[in-house]
């Protein structure tokens, strides 16, 4: 165990700050910049939600400095101490320590869990807090420890006010707890902390709400249940799309998931509900309820049906499969699949490295090398400004000419600023007006965009996509394109006056 979870530690550690923040860990880098109480202020009108990890990171900044590497190491450690207390739950749901070692190793080569360690939001602690939640309701039913049953809810609490979707989980785990036989002995604990639970985790849920609104992602279709699919079966992370390697993957780890099924199906109809199956049942339906649970969410008010937001159900993936493993005769054959699959994994892991979901660095680093005297910057969307204040005092290049000191209020001037004055935002650059009074100021333009939306996605994504065109349209009109640079995530356009 000491070797899996030094393994995983290790993959999350290798260039830990080298890959690029994105908008996400924008938010982070910014919200936890503030002091604590204008941190509350903030997070107080979301209901509470995210204020602990933003509080964590504060102090992290406080006290060694706003690098990336430091704002991501506590996803690693979260992510690192998951997998001991996989290996403990495991044990106890297949009652097998040969299980518990395959899980373990298993889930510390996960892709999509070395990938979220490496990134400063609060996904890694979500998968943390899935897998010693679901540890103390085991050990709540198994040993009927009331106290167990209370850190459970706790958690549970704790995982709703880090992560909205991660009220996903306590329906797929409660699902078999309630049928059960056991759970029958403590019932009336069992509905008085559950009822406890869920009064005080609704909370985040209906102040989240303008959050949810604002989301752009599609409905659920094809590609997008290839994409979760892809996820859990720790193919691609979400930086990467999924290649031949990722699907071959896919194949084979749900080829072991429904022979999974097909057992539990014969340990029920052979011994009914007995502990011999609860195991089973409780991985399967953390595996799966999620998913169902977030794609009617998709269907009926709003789409959340994406990999990182069923996070919580990554754990189980590497249960199911490791309890497979264990049962094959001769154990030679599940030792053979654990390293072949072990192997797998790292040929799907290894490439993702460095791969950025949105790259203002790479960004920002061509505008300090190529802007002139009076360049002006705008951004398709204030969010874009933060990340480009942190990487503009930053970047690592010699202007090509000297550039005005540092005018953008949220990153400290640096000796050298390498950066170009913030002149305007789309509220104001949509109008042609508004370009006709910028043309006269700024020669040069550059145009930095991310999210830029869809033209077939939700409502709120068609019309950043639309916002987007028209706003190049009417910069067409007075300045002529000179070049296109393009990142992941990230697009960059300098325009020339005519």
């Amino acid at each position: 165990m000491a070797a899996a979870t030094g393994l995983n530690c290790a993959l999350g550690l290798y260039h830990l700050g080298t890959r690029s923040l994105w908008l996400d860990e924008g938010y982070t880098w910014l919200t936890s910049s503030f002091k604590v109480s204008y941190i509350w202020k903030f997070q107080h009108s979301d209901g509470g939600h995210l204020f602990l990890y933003y509080l964590l990171i504060h102090y992290l900044i406080s006290w060694f400095g706003d690098s990336a590497s430091v704002m991501r190491w506590p996803s690693v450690i979260a992510g690192a101490a998951s997998v001991p207390l996989l290996f403990l739950l495991t044990c106890r749901l297949v009652a097998d320590r040969v299980a518990g070692i395959y899980a373990a190793v298993l889930f510390a080569v996960s892709t999509p869990l070395v990938f979220w360690q490496q990134n400063a939001r609060e996904y890694a602690f979500i998968v943390l807090l899935a897998v010693a939640s679901t540890l103390l309701l085991v050990i709540a039913v198994q040993e009927v420890n009331r106290w167990a049953l209370v850190g459970w809810a706790v958690i549970v609490v704790v995982a709703c006010y880090s992560n909205v979707q991660a009220a996903l989980l306590p329906a797929a785990q409660l699902l078999p707890v309630l049928m059960w036989p056991r759970a029958k002995v403590m019932w009336r604990p069992l509905a008085v902390v559950v009822g406890a639970a869920g009064i005080a985790s609704v909370i985040p849920l209906l102040a989240a709400n303008d959050n949810a609104a604002s989301i752009v992602l599609t409905p659920p279709n094809g590609a997008s249940v290839r994409e979760v699919a892809t996820f859990l079966a720790s193919g691609s992370g979400s930086a990467v799309a999924a290649t031949d390697v990722d699907y071959a993957l896919l194949g084979l780890t749900t080829l072991f998931w429904a022979v999974a099924f097909v057992l539990l199906i014969f340990d029920l109809a052979h011994h009914g509900r007995t502990e011999r199956n609860f195991g089973s049942a409780l991985s399967l339906s953390w595996l799966i309820v999620p998913s169902l649970l977030s794609w009617t969410i998709s269907e009926t008010y709003q789409p959340i049906f994406s990999d990182r937001y069923l996070i919580v159900s990554l754990p189980a993936a590497a249960v199911v499969v490791a309890g497979l493993l264990a049962r094959l005769q001769p154990r030679a054959l599940g030792l053979y699949s654990l390293v072949y699959l072990t192997v797998f994994r790292f040929g799907v892991l290894i490439p993702t490295y460095d791969k950025p979901l949105d790259n203002f660095a790479g960004a920002t680093h061509v505008v300090a090398v190529n802007a002139r005297l009076g360049d002006c910057i705008v951004f398709y969307q204030d969010d874009e400004r933060m990340l480009y204040d942190y990487y503009s005092v930053r970047v690592h290049a010699t202007p090509s000419h000297p550039l005005p000191a540092q005018v953008l209020p949220y990153a400290p001037p640096g000796d050298k600023p390498a950066v170009i004055e913030y002149y305007s935002n789309i509220a104001t650059l949509g109008y042609p007006s508004a370009i006709a009074v910028t043309a006269r100021v700024c020669p040069r333009l550059w145009v930095l965009e991310s999210h830029f939306g869809s033209p077939t996605g939700t409502r709120g994504s068609q019309q950043t996509y639309m916002g987007l065109e028209d706003l190049l349209h009417n910069l067409g009109a007075v300045y002529h394109p000179q070049t296109e640079y393009s990142f992941p995530g990230v697009e960059l356009q300098l325009f020339d006056r005519r």
